[in-house]
């Protein structure tokens, strides 16, 4: 373990002698932790997958203390990878020399930093070394704000670097209780919709006998409308949206399980789990991923500003891009992987980029989408089922099933806490 103050710096050079005693001791207990063959199968597939559960293992610590969780800071997680990256290239485990001027570099105004370093066979055994270790506990209990976790493999070694900060500018949002901040609208799986803000309620289905779930929803072109999808392609209009078709009546190869809306609001498109679309009013057909082979389903799509082309999402993060719809890079990458099925994607206003976000609250930025923080490090209520850029790009909302709403960047300061939803959310528009 080592800690830093800014007030106090000498505290890192006090902690100096005591860390290179406790790291001795730590690689002893590493080695007599074992490494014994893992399963290959219980192995993360990819460092990111790794740091995924470190940081939820991480927090479920903290609240298991009665405390606030981590979050996952971009600046801190580079650095904690390129120490990682450092100790293996030397077979071993040491601490940084410039924690305070390295925290100071991506947090100008921190109180506090700290960092656990380690080794060992497996995600979940070295947790318990961290966690069974005084010295490394108090970081993980520590008086912190945010972490970045940085894993490297090396043949059967994973490396592991938790850098720690408190921060009182760059604090996380604030978990509370009430309404979300935001002019939002929100769906369920029963057809139910909830509306917040200026976001005016213009219908439901709650009183239709549906055939299947609802799966989806989108706004019209000047928020005055929107349409809900079943999963078996079925469209409901309410307030301007008008109907341009369905495929409520069609023999399906595969459930549908996206809708996104043209510029001008009069026509749409659907999309089936196997890539097919299906294109209504002036919506046009620029190509599918129906008869390929997908390693994993689709799950999402989105279009771009101009109307003429489109993105889908598959489960693994994979992208496919159709008409002028660019391709900016995708989370099937290794090093972009999000350790947990895709749930969504958003493009930015000018279509030169788009968020991807996973069930367990990770999300990744491309083109010229900007990362401004993710729910990865919380212990989740419930999965996060969708995301939604606000109309200016300055920021997102992340949803859980429960209802739960998680702002960042200008999309709001507060989250909300669990509404009376009667079924999981599957939808969320943003006026």
């Amino acid at each position: 373990m080592l800690q830093a103050r800014h007030a106090a710096p000498k505290t890192e050079g006090r902690s100096q002698g005591l860390v290179a005693r406790f790291l001795a001791v730590f690689t002893v207990l590493a080695l007599f932790g074992g490494f014994a063959a893992i399963p290959a199968d219980a192995r993360p597939a990819d460092p990111a997958t790794a740091e995924a559960q470190f940081l939820s293992l991480l927090n479920q610590e903290r609240a298991r203390a009665g405390l606030p969780a981590l979050w996952s800071h971009p600046g801190l997680v580079t650095q904690a990878r390129g120490w990682s990256g450092h100790m293996a290239s030397q077979d071993r485990i040491f601490h940084t020399t410039t924690l305070a001027a390295d925290t100071a570099a991506v947090l100008p105004d921190w109180q506090r930093a700290g960092e656990n370093v380690g080794y060992g066979p497996e995600v979940q055994r070295l947790h318990d070394m961290f966690v069974a270790s005084p010295t490394h506990h108090r970081n993980i209990v520590g008086d912190f704000t945010h972490i970045g976790v940085g894993a490297v493999y090396k043949g059967d070694r994973i490396y592991v670097t938790f850098r720690f900060a408190k921060s009182p500018t760059a604090s996380p949002p604030v978990i509370g209780t009430g309404t979300p901040q935001g002019n939002l609208w929100l769906a369920d799986q029963r057809g139910r919709v909830y509306n917040f803000g200026t976001a005016p309620h213009h219908g439901d289905a709650r009183n239709i006998a549906l055939s299947r779930p609802i799966v989806g929803m989108v706004p019209t072109a000047t928020k005055n409308g929107y349409w809900l999808l079943g999963e078996d392609g079925g469209v409901f209009s309410y307030g301007n949206a008008a109907f341009y078709g369905s495929t409520g009546a069609m023999r399906l190869n595969r459930p549908v399980n996206g809708i996104a809306a043209t510029p001008t609001g009069r026509g749409y498109w659907l999309v089936a789990s196997d890539g097919g679309i299906f294109a209504f009013g002036d919506a046009r057909f620029y190509g599918s991923m129906g008869g390929t082979r997908l390693n994993q389903p689709v799950n999402g799509m989105v279009p771009t500003p101009s109307g003429r082309g489109y993105w889908m999402v598959a489960s693994d993060g994979g992208i496919f891009a159709f008409g002028d719809a660019a391709f900016y890079g995708s989370a099937a990458e290794p090093n972009r992987r999000l350790g947990a099925p895709t749930v969504g994607i958003t493009t930015t206003p000018t279509g030169r980029g788009y968020l991807i976000a996973g069930s367990n609250g990770r999300v990744r930025a491309f083109g010229d989408a900007v990362h401004r923080g993710d729910a990865g490090g919380l212990v989740l209520p419930a999965p996060i089922s969708r995301i939604q850029m606000t109309s200016d790009g300055g920021g997102y909302w992340l949803v859980g099933r429960d209802g739960q709403v998680y702002p960042y960047g200008n999309a709001g300061s507060r989250i909300s806490g669990p509404l009376a939803i009667s079924g999981n959310v599957v939808g969320v528009a943003t006026r």
